[in-house]
């Protein structure tokens, strides 16, 4: 026998299924907005660090990161209805066309512009 822990417990101390598809929810809602860990904490009435830690061990990403990864998501399905890059930009929260740029580039290896002439 060995002394490792079930897996079920390798996920203690991280957000509960409820929290986690609340927050989706939330996020996916205010993603044109500003979003702060504190915003994202009291939606699941936590403190931003426990929030933080327990995000963390639930999903194996940051908060940060994980909104980046929603807003390219979207920045996608936007790009392919045709929209522009400055709305698109505006739509998923960046703070410029060129911020979204470089950003977009950055998570996929190509610029907005090359990804909607190849979709």
């Amino acid at each position: 026998m060995t002394n490792r822990e079930p897996k079920a417990s390798l996920t203690r101390g991280g957000l509960s299924s409820f929290a986690l598809r609340r927050l989706q929810e939330f996020v996916a809602t205010h993603l044109a907005q500003p979003v702060s860990i504190a915003d994202m904490a009291a939606c699941v009435g936590l403190s931003s660090y426990h929030f933080a830690r327990a995000f963390k061990r639930s999903t194996g990403e940051s908060p940060h990161a994980y909104i980046l990864r929603q807003r390219i998501a979207t920045a996608k399905t936007a790009l392919t209805a045709g929209r522009s890059l400055a709305e698109t930009a505006a739509l998923c929260g960046f703070s410029s066309q060129s911020h979204f740029t470089e950003r977009f580039r950055v998570q996929t290896g190509i610029t907005p512009g090359q990804f909607r002439r190849c979709g």
